[in-house]
């Protein structure tokens, strides 16, 4: 079976890659490999090679992320920023993967913006709380000020609120 790809560009443009899917001929099987990062020379990490592991989607959950920024005066980031999920699945207590927002524009966690995301999470049904922070790479904001995070089970529709009300990143006040 199929495990891994490598993804590579020429480094010239960069490319924000969010999954790959492969699908065998005379298959009916579906490979997906995610990414959820940029190929570039100047963003990120600046590496435009990826080497992408199968991912079995079946056992994910598709979620919508709602990352609320606060109103606070210089509460917004244009730092790279993360979520992890904790919670339970059919097994016990469960962690999801790192998920990374480096795609996102420098207007995305501006102040008073909600920025929203769809993401599956591998085996969350029932998420208890999150995790979050930055990098604190902004070039102009690296602190953050996070107001509230919402996860919304796009499956069920039930929706599970987080408060966070804190800053984070090396500035934090």
């Amino acid at each position: 079976p199929l495990t891994k790809v490598r993804v590579t560009t020429d480094g010239e443009d960069s490319w924000h890659l969010d999954r790959v899917e492969v699908v065998p001929e005379g298959s009916n099987k579906t490979y997906v490999f995610p990414c959820h990062r940029w190929l570039s020379r100047d963003r990120e990490d600046k590496l435009f090679e990826r080497e992408l592991e199968v991912r079995d989607v079946s056992r994910e959950v598709p979620y919508t992320i709602a990352i609320q920024t606060s109103t606070e005066k210089d509460a917004g980031t244009d730092s790279n920023v993360w979520l992890q999920v904790l919670g339970k699945n059919a097994r016990g207590e469960a962690r999801s993967e790192m998920v990374r927002f480096w795609e996102a524009e420098s207007e995305t966690f501006a102040r008073g913006k909600e920025a929203k995301f769809s993401r599956g999470l591998l085996d969350i049904v029932r998420p208890d709380r999150v995790r979050v922070g930055t990098d604190g790479k902004g070039s102009k904001h690296p602190s953050w000020h996070v107001q509230k995070v919402t996860l919304t089970n796009e499956q069920t529709g039930e929706a599970y609120p987080f408060l966070v009300g804190e800053w984070l990143g090396p500035q934090a006040a």
